[in-house]
C-alpha cells in the first residue's frame, strides 16, 4: 500500500505530528509500505519508552470505543501501539479535510465522524491548520475525528517526535515546514532515512539538556544546537546551507493539552568561530563542555535551590555565553568568564565540593583564538 498525506504540511501540531509519522514510515519502508515493516516501526517506537498520558476522557470515552469494537483494552499509549500492530491496514493515504458538520476529519478519503475516534490530544489546535474565516469556524470548537489509518499515523509521529516529559509535560521536535519542503521530502526514502538520523541524534541531545535543566532553557537548547559539531557536520555533508526545528512544550491541563512552547531551531551551517573546520570543530567541543557545566547549577538557581549562590552567577555566564555565539561578539566572552569566576567564588566560599569544575572552564576547557 501507499503512504501518503494528501494536504500540504502547515505549522499546526496536528499537521506536525502527521508528517513526522509520515516521513517515519517513509524512512524506514519507503512509499510502498506492507505490514511487517509497519510491525517493525513500531517496535522501535516502543523500545523509545514514550512516556504520554492519555486525559481520563480519552480513556473513559476513545478508548472504550476501540475497546468495545476490537476486544482490546487500552489504557496508554503503550497499549495503543500495541494495538496498532495487530491491524491490517490497508490505506495510509491520509486527508486532514473539514466535513459539512465543520468537523475536522483526519484519515482515508472518505471516511466520515461516525467511524472515527477522538483523541484529546488531536484536538489541540481546535480550528489551526484550516482557513478559519473561509470555513465558518472562526468561532466554533472544532472537533477531530481520525479513523484508523489516521490514527496510525499520528500516534507514530507522537512517538518519533517524543523528547521527553516532566510530570504532565511533553516536549516534541519537528522538522519546521521549509526544511520538510526543502529538503527531508525530495530525493527519496533514503534521503528521508539520512534526515531522520539527523535529527534523532538532535532529539537525544535536546532531552539530555531538559532531564538536565529540568524545562525548556532557550540559551542552552540553542548552544546545543549551534555548537553541535556532529549536527553541523551533517548538515554541510548534506549541502543545506538551512536546516529548521520546531521544540515545542505541551501540558496537560485537566482533560485537556495545551501548547506552551513553540520554539523555533534555525541553523545556518556556516563557520562561526574559525576558518578552519577541525579548529572550529575543536571550539565547538569546547563549548559544549562549559554549558555541561553550566547547566546544573544554573537550573538550581532557576528552580529556587541555589543554597550557595553559584547558580545565579553560572546562569548568567550560560547567558552571555549564548550572546557570545549568536552575535561574535567577544565582549560577551569576558563577561561569560567573569560570572565564572564569581560562580567559583561563591561555591569555594560555600564550601561545595563541585566548586573546581568552575575552574576547569579557564584551562584545558579555555577557548583559545
Amino acid at each position: 500500500m501507499k503512504a501518503e498525506i494528501l494536504t500540504p504540511p502547515n505549522e499546526s501540531l496536528l499537521s506536525s505530528m502527521l508528517y513526522e509519522g509520515y516521513i517515519r514510515i517513509l524512512g524506514r519502508c519507503g512509499e510502498d509500505v506492507d505490514e511487517e515493516c509497519i510491525k517493525e516501526v513500531l517496535k522501535v517506537l516502543k523500545e523509545k519508552e514514550v512516556n504520554f498520558r492519555f486525559t481520563g476522557n480519552d480513556v473513559k470515552q476513545t478508548s472504550r470505543k476501540i475497546q468495545e469494537k476490537f476486544k482490546v483494552n487500552i489504557r496508554s499509549l503503550q497499549d495503543l501501539l500495541n494495538f496498532f500492530a495487530t491491524l491490517k491496514i490497508q490505506d495510509l493515504r491520509i486527508d486532514v479535510r473539514l466535513s459539512d458538520k465543520k468537523d475536522v476529519l483526519v484519515g482515508v478519503p472518505g471516511f466520515t465522524e461516525e467511524e472515527g475516534y477522538s483523541f484529546q490530544i488531536m484536538k489541540i489546535d481546535r480550528y489551526g491548520g484550516i482557513s478559519s474565516i473561509e470555513s465558518g469556524t472562526f468561532t466554533e470548537q472544532v472537533t477531530t475525528y481520525a479513523d484508523l489509518s489516521g490514527l496510525l499515523m499520528f500516534f507514530i509521529g507522537l512517538a518519533s517526535s517524543y523528547v521527553t516529559s516532566i510530570r504532565t509535560d511533553y516536549y516534541f521536535l519537528f522538522f519546521d515546514v521549509r526544511t520538510l519542503l526543502t529538503w527531508v521530502l525530495t530525493g527519496g526514502a533514503s534521503n528521508v532515512g539520512n534526515w531522520m538520523i539527523i535529527k534523532d541524534e538532535l532529539l537525544e541531545n535536546i532531552e539530555e539538556r531538559i532531564k538536565e535543566y529540568g524545562d525548556i532553557n532557550d540559551e542552552a537548547i540553542t548552544l546545543s544546537v549551534l555548537c553541535n559539531s556532529s549536527l553541523l557536520e551533517a548538515l554541510r555533508k548534506s549541502q543545506a546551507d538551512y536546516t529548521g526545528f520546531r521544540l515545542i512544550k505541551v501540558c496537560m491541563e485537566g482533560q485537556t493539552y495545551k501548547v506552551y512552547v513553540d520554539m523555533p531551531l534555525r541553523i545556518y551551517p556556516k563557520m562561526r568561530f574559525h576558518e578552519s573546520w577541525e579548529e572550529e570543530k575543536r571550539i565547538m567541543e569546547e563549548i559544549e563542555k562549559i554549558i555541561n557545566i553550566l547547566i546544573r547549577p544554573a537550573s538550581r538557581f532557576i528552580n529556587g535551590r541555589d543554597s550557595v549562590g553559584d547558580g545565579y552567577h553560572a546562569f548568567k555566564a550560560l547567558r552571555y555565553l549564548y550572546l557570545y555565539v549568536t552575535t561574535g561578539n567577544p565582549e560577551y566572552l569576558g563577561m561569560m568568564y567573569r560570572e565564572i569566576h564569581e560562580a567559583y567564588v561563591m561555591a569555594k566560599r560555600g564550601g561545595s565540593r563541585y566548586a573546581e569544575a568552575y575552574l576547569t572552564c579557564f584551562m584545558k576547557h579555555m577557548i583559545r583564538f
